[in-house]
């Protein structure tokens, strides 16, 4: 159901593509992780938040691109539209 809610958030323009949402949704990750009740919670949040990285690295890199390059600048970015155009291999306003 999230997968769909999310692919549905993106057509309709609600949300930036390209794994950048997911990426940005990995920032958020530790401020709840120290509300969690125990290291093996933590230890799950540290792999979630990992995975939440992993589609815009591997679309930068299918893309023919840095994939590690396009993650710092995405999460270095002020803009929270700012993102990365596998399509025309560009950063711009998602």
């Amino acid at each position: 159901d999230a997968l769909n809610a999310t692919k549905a958030a993106v057509q309709e323009g609600i949300v930036i593509g390209g794994g950048c949402t997911l990426l940005k949704l990995a920032a958020k990750v530790p401020a709840i992780k120290d509300s969690l009740d125990n290291d093996e919670q933590r230890i799950g949040a540290d792999i979630v938040q990992r995975a939440l990285g992993y589609p815009l690295k591997l679309i930068a890199e299918n893309a023919g691109i840095n994939g590690s390059v396009v993650m710092e600048a995405v999460q270095g970015a002020e803009d929270p539209n700012y993102g990365f155009n596998a399509a025309v291999g560009e950063y711009q306003d998602l």
